[in-house]
């Protein structure tokens, strides 16, 4: 199948995205161009297919259910926000979940905090990065032979025919946004059942007790894509302003590889907040306790 689609500029309808049609585009154009491994994966995976395991820069494979907040995904909707090189996919689709994703459209740079100088070449410089994370996102998508579905377009501004969701997932995702409650408020807008917020666990501001989300202004051009600090009592705060009533928090640490310290791999700690609407439930895989 032919496809019209230009990687450096995608033309996205305005409507429609999820149709079949323009789905069948979307994989007719990445998997024709995206036969060689790519480079850039977010998050280690094992691909199978005589491939073997492709390291990323952080490996769940361990601790993946702590990570989703122990849901039960078989026969739940999932909208996810920000699918990188698509490990949490593959493992929400294989455990029985409807996926659909939401991601930067092709070309376009994430939330970048202001920097005065060299400031119009950076959007590019990150834009390399999003299109690295497509084409493995895509990859997997072909390798696994993935059914779920990928919408390009603006966070803060959901298609209005995207459809509705049991659960919504922002998986370390909050704190490259210049403003997550507005992309919550559009989840939630979409979302039955369940919002789940993981980000890094920062004990200062666990140890406080407090809502809290401490902005980062920081000079490192590598951390321009790094917002903000946030509790997990923030991230209650923030659910239950949506309607969003009854929480639960799972603590959980996963092995980094830094590209700054090649061999080295530190360990990160995360929290992830599953916040339910008022007289909903979930199916949850949660671990007997002794």
């Amino acid at each position: 199948m032919s496809s019209s689609i230009s990687q450096q500029d995608l033309d996205l309808p305005t409507s429609n995205q999820l149709s079949d049609e323009w789905q069948d585009k979307l994989r007719a154009y990445f998997y024709e161009n995206g036969t060689e491994t790519p480079e850039l994966f977010y998050h280690t995976m094992d691909l199978g297919d005589g491939e073997g395991t492709r390291d990323g820069a952080w490996d769940l494979r361990k601790t993946v259910d702590a990570y989703l907040g122990y849901i039960e995904f078989s026969g739940l909707r999932v909208l996810e926000f920000g699918p990188a090189s698509g490990f949490l996919t593959f493992t929400m689709e294989d455990a029985g979940a409807e996926v659909v994703c939401v991601e930067l459209p092709p070309g376009s740079a994430p939330d970048l905090l202001p920097v005065p100088e060299d400031a119009p070449h950076l959007p590019n410089r990150f834009a390399k990065g999003i299109r690295g994370f497509h084409k493995a996102w895509w990859y997997v998508h072909r390798k696994s032979n993935l059914k779920a579905k990928i919408i390009y377009g603006d966070i803060y501004d959901l298609p209005d025919d995207i459809g509705r969701y049991d659960v919504s997932t922002f998986c370390s995702i909050l704190m490259h946004l210049s403003n997550p409650f507005a992309a919550l408020r559009q989840a939630a807008k979409v979302t039955n059942k369940a919002l789940v917020i993981t980000e890094p666990f920062i004990e200062k501001l666990e140890d406080s007790g407090l809502a809290v989300m401490a902005p980062l202004p920081d000079a490192d051009r590598a951390a321009l894509v790094n917002w903000w600090q946030i509790s997990s009592a923030a991230c209650i705060r923030l659910c239950q302003r949506l309607g969003f009533t009854t929480t639960a928090v799972f603590t959980h640490s996963a092995p980094f590889n830094s590209r700054n310290h090649p061999g080295k791999v530190f360990e990160g700690k995360f929290f992830t907040v599953v916040a339910v609407r008022p007289e909903q439930t979930l199916p949850s895989k949660m671990p007997a306790q002794p």
